[in-house]
């Protein structure tokens, strides 16, 4: 099930500007397949709505939360956050413009919303989920090192302690990190590379500006 978003032209503010600039001719990207706490949809519309969501901020537009509550929510470390909800549920509300089937009858919207989460629903599975990313996270004894030295760009869960991935682009990967990924397309400029790993715990202090080059994308799945 899927509503279409309506495309009308907007005036982007300087940040959705930057928004798009960096998202454009990004190709999708494939994290790893062992990530056992959450499960995501294969398919997430993400510069698209991510752009949509901070044209519509700009604009001034009341814009209502997709979702009425959220346990598993993904959220950019920007301010106003911007947000995505990974939770399972029979019906999406009505305020969700993409709605897709995840399996066993359930659903889950992949809009993409500027502004905090919301409250939480304290759904059993999420908590379940949650206490189970929270005591892997203590097996490790709260050293585990960040597979990436600084993020500018984390996406993280709500969880405590988050789950969170970094989609910066940089000249090599740290080594600490596992699965460094050659990032495609790079504008035909230096190569660049990606860290695929998932870190529980804080993402870390961001990088200076010259130091990285952020991207957005497309679609990815764990």
């Amino acid at each position: 099930m899927a509503r279409g978003v309506a495309s009308n032209p907007l005036m982007l503010s300087l940040e959705a500007a930057v928004l798009l600039l960096v998202a454009a001719g990004v190709p999708a990207a494939a994290l790893r397949d062992d990530m056992d706490a959450i499960r995501v949809p294969t398919h997430v519309r993400g510069v698209a709505d991510l752009v949509t969501a901070v044209a519509r901020a700009t604009k001034g537009d009341d814009e209502k939360r997709p979702w009425k509550c959220c346990d598993l929510a993904m959220c950019m470390r920007s301010w106003p956050p911007i947000c995505r909800c990974l939770d399972e549920v029979e019906r999406c509300s009505g305020a969700c413009r993409n709605c897709e089937e995840t399996g066993d009858s359930r659903r889950t919207c992949v809009d993409w919303y500027k502004g905090q989460p919301g409250p939480q629903c304290h759904h059993k599975d999420a908590a379940e989920r949650q206490a189970a990313a929270a005591a892997d996270a203590e097996k490790k004894g709260g050293d585990e090192k960040r597979p990436w030295k600084c993020c500018s760009l984390p996406i993280c869960t709500r969880s405590q302690p988050p789950i969170c991935h970094c989609w910066d682009e940089v000249k090599r990967c740290s080594s600490a990190c596992v699965h460094c990924e050659v990032v495609e397309g790079s504008s035909g400029g230096p190569r660049r590379y990606r860290c695929l790993d998932t870190h529980h715990g804080d993402p870390g202090p961001r990088c200076r500006e010259k130091q990285w080059a952020p991207t957005v994308a497309t679609s990815y799945r764990f």
